[in-house]
């Protein structure tokens, strides 16, 4: 009897939300789970009962999984997000794949560029047009509970070699810079505030933009209502949310 092709497992290990994915071979999806959580023993229960949704472990043939983190070789996953930045190594990993060594860890953003790598060009949207240099690389920045970013060596290929091209970076933790007198009064009210100075991703990412509309608007109010009455063109425009955009 012949045996059916092995699927993929993919998990998406976020600073908030994680992402769990079961798909054939030929990409389709036939199991996606999307949950928030901040724990080990959590993120296990996740991957376990996806499986088992899927019918169980012998379908599955390789799994990649990817964190909102640093990763250090050999295989060494933090999750700084998380309350107390626990650690997840290759042997616990092993042990919640019920023994399997068929399995790929990543830092998020390098599995992020991947995805840009081998996207086709219609997945991608122009924001600010420009003329990219013929024989520069890449930056990709994805903000998100904190900031993402990642280099890429221009030439970089999908082939066994594709890691090497890829320079992960932690520039959210650096302090912020501003660029405007009215991002130096932010960043000093954000200090007065805090008692700190702030990096980049507590300004570039969904926490970021709470902070900001706080000190413009002297409220709070969630990152999602604050995108979504952040633009100029809606009717329902909120000028301090447009602020914290801008900012």
């Amino acid at each position: 009897m012949a045996h059916a092709p092995a699927r993929l497992l993919a998990v998406d290990v976020g600073g908030t939300n994680t992402r769990v994915v079961i798909c054939e071979p030929d990409g389709r999806r036939i199991i996606e789970r999307r949950a928030v959580l901040a724990t080990k023993h959590d993120l296990r229960a996740q991957i376990h009962g996806a499986v088992a949704e899927a019918g169980g472990w012998n379908r599955i043939g390789h799994t990649v999984i990817d964190f909102a983190g640093p990763v250090r070789r050999p295989d060494v996953a933090q999750m700084t997000n998380w309350p107390d930045s626990p650690e997840i190594d290759a042997d616990e990993l092993r042990a919640w794949l019920h023994g399997s060594d068929r399995f790929t860890m990543l830092n998020d953003m390098e599995a992020a560029a991947l995805g840009v790598i081998s996207a086709p060009a219609a997945a991608s949207e122009t924001l600010h047009a420009g003329e990219p240099a013929a024989d520069g690389g890449r930056l990709i920045v994805a903000p998100g509970t904190g900031l993402g970013s990642i280099g890429v060596v221009a030439g970089t290929a999908l082939d066994a070699r594709v890691l090497n091209g890829l320079l992960p970076s932690e520039v959210g933790h650096a302090r912020a810079a501003p660029g405007s007198d009215q991002l130096t009064e932010a960043l000093h009210a954000w200090r007065d505030d805090h008692g700190y100075w702030p990096g980049w991703e507590e300004l570039v990412s969904g926490r970021g933009l709470e902070g900001l509309y706080a000190i413009a608007a002297g409220r709070v109010a969630d990152a999602a209502w604050i995108a979504r009455h952040g633009d100029r063109r809606h009717e329902d425009a909120d000028n301090d949310a447009v602020t914290a955009l801008e900012l």
